[in-house]
């Protein structure tokens, strides 16, 4: 149904956590112990402030170009890319140069608009403060610490930088897989600078993804993260506390998960961490300022229904464009099986906390690394504050911060909602976002480990990038790993197609040349056996006129024997092909890839 991030501060005197292992790499510390020796200077230049600003307020513009700002963003005129006054850097797909001239100087504040004509935006500085950090070692009796050398940068207000270890490996483990993430290696996603719909409000009619002009096409799909405690079947293993109840009959267990603070019993694939994300910083962008934008980062459920255009603050107005022009568009009220968490980012339950960061650059091999923040690239909000602040961020890109990368490398972002210091723990729904790198001309964005994605755009068919995969893994085995696929509702079947890129010999895009198998009976394990033959690649997720998913809670996986032969001489972009045809998806999944 409706999948983290730790930060886990490193010990003072601890050598074991100056090496770190992510996707089966190794990487070798920067220096000294990060609690006594001197510590290699940073590799990405950040801004010097002292006026901290809380997001949604206004700072005085800075003619240093590399400012960071947080605040809505008013995306760049589609012909000419320049921004408007003092709204920041624009943002460019893949081979798009920025305006030379653009600069991120004032952070602009939220317009009132038709949802919400009375609404002011926030100004009051001590919104998005929370109280001191209680820092938390990695384990009980530790001594936290922080890496010497950092740049004092500038300040976000309502952050505290943390520095932790690295993210623990959600794979399955042993030294002869390839996992996502690693150094020279299968990576996850596609070739852009964006995760998820990139809506803007001038081409997006009430904020919602479509599949056609002028908003789209759109990828069909957002990067989410479940509240700690919603239930585990809601297609986030990772982020929940909450586990499968215990078995009712010797059938075995049942498919409802228990909510709350109390959560019994608790879910053992439960992390703090979050999901990672990694910034992969083409030659062609170091030294040029590059900002991380965030679109919707919160929980704001919406509102549906049928009323006449400009009469309605409505955030899904069927009598409105882009819904009224939709095929069987009703005359008034919605669709059967449209609801709320089809309607923009379709964010479901109670509000959660935020904290997104960003750390500094791991090696120019591809290495990431968790253990050196960029202290004025760091995001922490409240679920009182967003609640407080949708204005400015409901349906808004914010930008966290700016900074100047001085080498190629990954800078790894992380994203989690959970063991926050200071902070306890709330929220059991979905929080369904959008992150971009603005400024780029070919840095990636591509998560890393696994990507927990939510498809909610009615009527879709989305192209999932699932990941890159280079010519060196010939004649080996992609063994794809999913929890929860197939939810929604509607007569429809749903399937989805593992699909190879169109350049690469000998498949050329079809996917009816691959060797796939998987398991037709879902399995409560993440690594079953795969005995089934999947024709043409395509695994059935949602049967015809089922409101169920055939994997809700479940894992399936899908193992893709490659062709000694392979070669991708252009393209090595592997991706995953939705079909869920005129129905209403609500499929939120975790998607992970690895090499055996």
């Amino acid at each position: 149904m409706i999948a983290t991030l730790l930060v886990v501060l490193a010990a003072c005197g601890t050598p074991d956590l100056t090496n770190e292992t992510v996707g089966g790499t190794t990487t070798a510390p920067r220096g000294p112990d990060p609690c006594g020796g001197a510590e290699t200077p940073p590799l990405a230049t950040l801004p010097s402030t002292t006026d901290p600003v809380s997001p949604g307020s206004t700072r005085t513009a800075d003619p240093n170009p590399t400012t960071d700002t947080t605040g809505p963003i008013t995306d760049p005129d589609p012909t000419t890319g320049a921004t408007s006054p003092g709204t920041g850097v624009a943002a460019t797909g893949p081979g798009e140069a920025p305006d030379p001239g653009a600069t991120a100087g004032t952070a602009p504040t939220a317009s009132p608009d038709a949802r919400d004509p009375a609404a002011a935006n926030p100004t009051d500085p001590a919104r998005g403060t929370r109280p001191p950090p209680i820092e938390r070692g990695s384990t009980p009796g530790t001594l936290p610490c922080t890496p010497a050398g950092d740049p004092p940068g500038a300040t976000v207000t309502g952050t505290t930088p943390v520095t932790g270890t690295a993210l623990p490996s959600s794979g399955p483990a042993g030294p002869t897989a390839d996992y996502a993430g690693a150094a020279n290696t299968l990576t996850l996603g596609g070739p852009g600078a964006t995760v998820g719909n990139e809506v803007i409000d001038r081409d997006c009619p009430q904020f919602q993804p479509t599949a056609q002009p002028p908003c789209g096409p759109q990828p069909g799909f957002w990067t989410a993260i479940n509240g700690p405690f919603s239930p585990y079947v809601n297609g986030d293993p990772s982020s929940t506390r909450c586990g499968l109840q215990a078995p009712k009959s010797s059938t075995g267990p049942s498919t409802g998960s228990p909510t709350g603070p109390s959560c019994s019993p608790t879910n053992p694939h439960y992390r703090e961490a979050g999901y990672a994300y990694a910034i992969d910083v083409a030659p062609g962008d170091v030294g040029r300022p590059l900002s991380v934008d965030a679109f919707d980062l919160g929980t704001f459920t919406r509102s549906i229904g049928n009323a006449s255009p400009g009469t309605s603050h409505l955030d899904c107005n069927w009598g409105a464009a882009p819904f009224a022009a939709m095929p069987g568009a009703p005359p008034t009220g919605v669709p059967n099986g449209f609801s709320e968490s089809n309607c923009q980012t379709g964010d479901t339950g109670t509000a959660q906390n935020v904290d997104l960061e960003v750390f500094d650059v791991g090696g120019t091999d591809g290495t990431i690394r968790f253990d050196r923040t960029l202290p004025s690239c760091h995001l922490t909000m409240t679920a009182s504050d967003l609640s407080e602040q949708a204005a400015t961020f409901k349906n808004n890109w914010v930008r966290v911060c700016t900074f100047t990368p001085r080498q190629v490398g990954v800078y790894a972002i992380r994203v989690r909602n959970s063991g926050l210091p200071g902070l306890p723990d709330i929220g059991d729904g979905t929080n369904a976002f959008a992150l971009r790198v603005a400024g780029a001309t070919a840095t990636r964005l591509y998560p890393v480990g696994d990507q927990s994605v939510w498809m909610n755009m009615p009527g879709s068919s989305p192209t999932l990038p699932l990941a890159r995969l280079p010519e060196r893994f010939a004649g080996r085995r992609l063994v794809i790993d999913a929890f929860d696929p197939g939810d929604g509702t509607g007569p429809n079947q749903f399937t989805v197609t593992v699909k190879p890129p169109r350049s690469a010999e000998p498949y050329h895009g079809d996917a009816g040349r691959l060797s796939c198998s998987y398991n037709a009976t879902p399995s409560t394990d993440r690594a079953p056996a795969t005995p089934d033959h999947a024709d043409g690649c395509t695994i059935v997720t949602k049967q015809p006129n089922s409101g169920s998913s055939l994997y809700n809670g479940k894992w399936l996986r899908i193992v893709v024997d490659l062709d000694p032969a392979y070669r991708c001489p252009t393209d090595c972009y592997w991706t995953l092909s939705y079909d869920f045809g005129s129905s209403f998806p609500m499929d939120r999944v975790m998607w992970s890839a690895a090499i055996e």
